[in-house]
């Protein structure tokens, strides 16, 4: 879904309305965020949405533990974990096929050929 599309405009609206609407519900509100969350992300690419699913699941346990845990050093590694996790999603699903197509692209300058698949 492009956010200059009028299928964007029409599911920001409904979603603004409903988020306005549901504000004072407790968790009926952060659900329908969520769910909200999770449609707009797969209008893209159905697939990926586990992707989110793991992200979300990573962020909501680590944020589970850093609320309980007083030591300092122990946040700052739950924090470096969730970093971790989520950029490393990032790097892997973003980055992976231009690191790939540049190596290739060196791989035939000598000669070699295409060493690793596109993904």
């Amino acid at each position: 879904m492009i956010f200059s599309s009028f299928q964007f405009l029409v599911f920001f609206s409904v979603v603004y309305i409903l988020f306005f609407l549901l504000r004072n519900r407790g968790r009926v509100y952060y659900i329908f965020l969520l769910i909200a969350s999770y449609y707009f992300y797969m209008s893209w690419k159905p697939a990926f949405i586990i992707l989110i699913i793991f992200s979300t699941i990573l962020d909501y346990f680590i944020g589970q533990r850093l609320h309980r845990e007083d030591n300092s050093r122990k946040r700052k590694l739950l924090l470096a974990l969730s970093l971790t996790g989520n950029l490393g999603l990032l790097a892997v699903f973003k980055y992976s096929n231009f690191v790939i197509e540049n190596i290739n692209g060196i791989a035939e300058i000598f000669g070699n050929g295409q060493l690793f698949p596109a993904v």
